[in-house]
């Protein structure tokens, strides 16, 4: 029995630190590797996380205690708020917006409605067009996802209610707020993304075209993000003649944010922070 228990417990010790190596070598990858697209609750308390859309197929699984779960939900709300903020931080730098927002930016300020509730109807247009192209095997459970997008919305407007007195003159200012924003938006991401709960509908959908088209999760999400700046470019043209929302603090913001989020990552990984969520 002793010898069977202790062969389970080195080959649980193997997986991490396969995981973790997996982990640093392919960290654009992150958010496929954590973000689970299924939850089962079986027997024993235990929790399985399954990363794959489509029936029959295994995908990556995380096997967690189901005690960590209400700590993950926590960290799934507090990982929306920070992105709600850290989006603001960056939009109130007047250096741009982040690629994820600019949509949503531009088009509150041609229209009456605010920055969430622009953010929470794209994001339901990302939800559906995730249903659509996966079809029948979309996962019932993930059609929680219309939760997160009305979180999130509303974290983006109090993110800018919060940072309503953030207008920052200079320009090592407002290089100083982006920083700040994207720091924020990234330790958002990643408690998000650890929080291994629910999938953000942005990435759900740039994963389900991953899926559909057979190519890299990371080469994906870079036309993605160009496309949703390219469309904010063609809105604001067309309502004020000029490119609004677009600017060096964008591309700042779209390049820092994957790194910070590696450094986090390692960090988090080297000190078996994990455990927290375990408990």
């Amino acid at each position: 029995m002793r010898h069977k228990t202790g062969g389970k417990n080195r080959h649980a010790k193997r997986v991490q630190r396969s995981w973790s190596l997996q982990a640093r070598e392919n960290w654009w990858h992150i958010p496929v590797s954590l973000v689970p697209c299924l939850i089962k609750l079986v027997p024993r308390g235990v929790v399985i996380l399954n990363v794959s859309h489509g029936p029959g197929n295994e995908g990556d699984r995380l096997l967690i205690p189901g005690t960590g779960l209400i700590k993950r939900c926590l960290s799934l709300l507090c990982g929306l708020f920070l992105m709600g903020l850290g989006i603001s931080l960056v939009t109130r730098s007047a250096l741009g917006t982040s690629p994820i927002s600019s949509v949503p930016y531009v088009l509150c300020l041609a229209f009456p409605v605010t920055f969430g509730e622009f953010t929470i109807i794209l994001t339901l247009i990302f939800f559906a067009a995730e249903v659509v192209i996966i079809g029948r095997s979309f996962p019932k459970r993930q059609y929680f996802q219309v939760i997160i997008a009305f979180f999130l919305g509303a974290f983006v407007d109090l993110g800018m209610f919060l940072s309503a007195g953030v207008h920052p003159d200079f320009y090592p200012e407002q290089i100083a707020v982006v920083l700040l924003g994207s720091a924020v938006l990234a330790l958002g991401i990643f408690l998000q993304v650890t929080a291994n709960v629910i999938l953000n509908p942005g990435e759900g959908l740039v994963r389900a075209i991953a899926e559909k088209t057979h190519k890299r999760f990371g080469i994906v999400k870079v036309f993605f993000d160009t496309s949703l700046v390219a469309a904010a470019a063609v809105i604001s043209l067309a309502a004020f003649g000029t490119v609004e929302g677009f600017r060096e603090g964008t591309v700042i913001s779209a390049i820092l944010v994957g790194y910070i989020i590696l450094g986090i990552t390692l960090v988090y990984s080297r000190y078996g922070l994990e455990k927290w969520l375990a408990d």
